[in-house]
């Protein structure tokens, strides 16, 4: 097993993002070589602005794309899980938008090879 307790000898510097809503959560994940990342890209604070839930690609210079929304961008969405089942290939995606909770089966290939 790797030992990750290196004391940030492995660690790169900080770089700033441009993902533009710092107080919402953001969910990280890897697929193959690309790192992808779910949050609220929006750039109005508040708790009614959390619209465009989307699943971005993360590059190494921390620029992002969007890559898919699999939620209406019309209302507000909060705190995704995410789950990747490499297997099979999908991606389970919880969130809930304070009526329900949903949970959201994607594909690999709805948002990995664009």
């Amino acid at each position: 097993m790797r030992d990750f307790f290196d004391y940030g000898r492995t660690w790169s510097e900080v770089k700033k993002t441009d993902i533009p809503n710092a107080n919402t959560k953001i969910v990280l994940f890897k697929i193959g070589d690309n790192v992808f990342l779910v949050n609220n890209f929006n750039n109005e604070m508040g708790m009614k602005n959390r619209i465009k839930l989307e699943i971005h690609r993360l590059y190494a210079d921390m620029t992002t794309k969007k890559v898919y929304a699999p939620v209406p961008s019309d209302e507000a969405w909060f705190y995704p899980h995410v789950i990747v089942d490499e297997k099979s290939e999908t991606l389970y995606l919880a969130c809930e938008n304070t009526k329900r909770h949903y949970l959201h089966k994607i594909r690999f290939d709805e948002f990995c090879k664009k």
